[in-house]
C-alpha cells in the first residue's frame, strides 16, 4: 500500500474514532517508539487496550499532539553559542 493510500485510510478511520498500533503512531508522528511511550505516560496520547491486551493509540489524541506541535515555535536549526568563558580545550 502506498503511503498516501495508507494515510487516507488512517484519516478515514479517524472520522470513525479509530485507533492505531504503537508502530503506526510512530510513523504518523515521526518519532521513536520510546517517545510515543513517553507521550502516553505524560497523558498526551490516549490509549485503549484490546481484548488480546495490546495497546492502541486513539487517532484523536495523535491529531491533538500534531496540532500542539504545529503551534510551537520551530527550532531555527542554529546551535546555541557557547558562553564566552567556555574553552573547547577544557572539554578534552
Amino acid at each position: 500500500m502506498s503511503p498516501t493510500a495508507y494515510y487516507s485510510s488512517i484519516v478515514g478511520e479517524r472520522s470513525r474514532g479509530g485507533s492505531v498500533l504503537i508502530d503506526q503512531a510512530c510513523g504518523l508522528l515521526g518519532v521513536s517508539k520510546r517517545k510515543v511511550y513517553y507521550l502516553i505516560r505524560e497523558g498526551r496520547l490516549r490509549t485503549i487496550r484490546t481484548r488480546c491486551h495490546s495497546q492502541r493509540i486513539l487517532l484523536d489524541s495523535i491529531a491533538e499532539v500534531l496540532a500542539a506541535g504545529a503551534e510551537r515555535r520551530p527550532r531555527s536549526g542554529v546551535p546555541h553559542p557557547l558562553p564566552p568563558d567556555h574553552s573547547v580545550a577544557a572539554c578534552s
